[in-house]
């Protein structure tokens, strides 16, 4: 890729379909699959509703006490799967996201909650204070460090396997700001 200005010319048109895959993938669906390990190393994964930011974090809301989010205080690496389980099978697109998790900070919690709820039109029915101090939950933030899109599938001995490619996070971040309505 080559930067001119402010327009990128990517090498191959493939590169840009897959990051507006990304894109569609993550404004397309609202709940994403998050492992996490305990200290002891057992793996553990939970469906959460999810909302997401130009910089490509991830938020959600969780118990203090459920598994994955004790998983996180001890171990704050996590993975993420975002995918339409309705699709046809062999249609499926998914986006797989590695990176880091911390509770939201108390002074950035209402405006993190009023964007986290408007994406499904549930905004006026919390503040930041409802996860704040003695509250059973939190608000959660995964900062994305690593990125893969579903790619197209590998023939091998007539099996479809199953491919990933690796997206740039700051080519896809910049697709993000450059949509980005929330």
């Amino acid at each position: 890729m080559w930067k001119i200005g402010i327009i990128y010319i990517y090498k191959d048109a493939i590169s840009m379909d897959k990051f507006r895959q990304a894109e569609k993938i993550l404004s397309e669906n609202i709940y994403c699959c998050i492992a996490t390990t305990s200290k002891a190393g057992s793996p553990w994964n939970t469906p959460v509703f999810y909302s997401y930011d130009q910089k490509l974090n991830l938020y959600w809301a969780s118990a203090i006490d459920s598994m994955h989010s004790q998983n996180l205080k001890e171990n704050p690496s996590a993975f993420i799967v975002i995918y339409n389980s309705s699709a046809a099978p062999r249609t499926a697109t998914a986006l797989y996201l590695q990176g880091q998790v911390n509770t939201v900070a108390d002074h950035h919690l209402d405006e993190i909650v009023q964007r986290h709820f408007k994406r499904v039109n549930e905004d006026s029915l919390f503040t930041g204070d409802y996860y704040r101090d003695s509250s059973p939950e939190r608000l959660y933030q995964f900062n994305t460090q690593k990125a893969w899109i579903l790619g197209k599938p590998m023939n091998k001995e007539r099996h479809s396997i199953d491919t990933r490619k690796e997206l740039c996070i700051n080519e896809l971040k910049s697709l993000l700001k450059k949509k980005f309505l929330f």
